[in-house]
This record gives structure tokens, sequence and C-alpha cells, in this order.
């Protein structure tokens, strides 16, 4: 049996490769051949380190969720005291900020839950998860909104935001990136003053 640091650092690798696989390929066109080919490993290494084919992917979606939530816990941390709105839009839409990686496999994942129950009950829990993070730092700042008010300007960013990401695989989108942000402050501005 592998050294546990030995096999943590392999589980990474087979799960870095899986990624590089997704973008290329999909989820359904991510081979276990083609991801022990991408990783430099014989195929019967994966199964050694991971598991099967399911065990795998579970990995894969696990390691996505947690790094996504990781990722929007850390923003919602380092929002300054002052102008929190626009420097959450700021990250939210500017391309700096963008991953067309992680936005390639969110839409592999998106795609597979079609057809896996169990993954797209995830998904949505996830993307429910992103809305009620914005919906309370909306309702921090704007304390007066009207009940429900917060939680429905949060559904619409989600919205614009993952359609932008999608979008922005087509490159060239600066414009309806901008148009984009323009339209999510416009929204925030109906909950009233901010605090």
């Amino acid at each position: 049996m592998p050294r546990p640091q030995v096999k943590g650092e392999r589980t990474d690798e087979i799960l870095d490769a899986f990624e590089r696989c997704i973008v290329r390929y999909g989820a359904e066109g991510s081979t276990l051949d083609r991801i022990a080919n991408e990783a430099g490993l014989a195929r019967g290494l994966l199964r050694h380190h991971v598991g099967n084919r399911d065990a795998l992917f579970g990995a894969l979606v696990d390691r996505f969720l947690e790094r996504s939530n990781a990722d929007i816990m850390q923003v919602f941390a380092d929002l300054p005291a002052q102008n929190r709105a626009e420097t959450l839009l700021d990250w939210l839409f500017d391309a700096t900020y963008s991953d067309a990686r992680s936005e390639l496999i969110a839409e592999a994942l998106t795609a597979a839950a079609v057809d896996d129950a169990a993954l797209a009950t995830r998904l949505r829990r996830w993307t429910e998860g992103y809305r009620w993070a914005l919906a309370a730092e909306f309702e921090r700042n704007h304390p007066g909104a009207e009940p429900g008010a917060c939680a429905d300007v949060a559904a619409g960013i989600v919205g614009i935001t993952f359609t932008v990401e999608s979008l922005s695989l087509l490159g060239r989108m600066g414009k309806y990136r901008a148009a984009s942000k323009r339209a999510a402050r416009r929204l925030i501005a109906t909950l009233g003053k901010n605090r």
C-alpha cells in the first residue's frame, strides 16, 4: 500500500489529468484509458490510487465543489469594508478573475447531471449555496430591502454570472461582460441604499 502522502499526491495528479481530459473530451469522452495516458500511468494504477470510474468521477466532483465553495467563501472574506458590492461585481464579471478550465468542467458536470440524479442534486445544492451566500451579503448591506428581494436579486446575478462565464468561452465577450456587470449593478440598486 502506498504511503498516504504519495497516495494523496498521486490522486491529485490523476484528478488533474481527469480535469484536462474533461476539458478536451467532456465527461463521457474521458475514458480511463485517456485519463491514464494523460496522467502518464498504467490504467491499473488509476484503480489502485482512486478506484473505478465511478469512484474517480465522484472524487473529481468532490474536489471541484470543495474548491469552488472555498473560492466563493474566500471572496466574501476578502471583501473590503467599503464598496463591497462593487468589489464583488469586479470579481464576478471581470475577465481577470475568469477561469475557463473551471467553466468547462462545470459545463461538463452539468451535462453529465442530465443522466445522474445524484449529481444533479449536488450541483443544485452548490448553485443554491452560491445564491444564498450572495443573498446574505446583500441582506447585510441592504437591511431595509423588502423580504425576499435579496434572494431574488442574488438568483438573478447567479444566472447572469453563469451565462457570462459560459459565453466567455466563445472569446471576445468584453462588451457582453461589461453590460452584464451593469445589469447586475442595476439589480443590486433595486435593493435600496447601501449602508
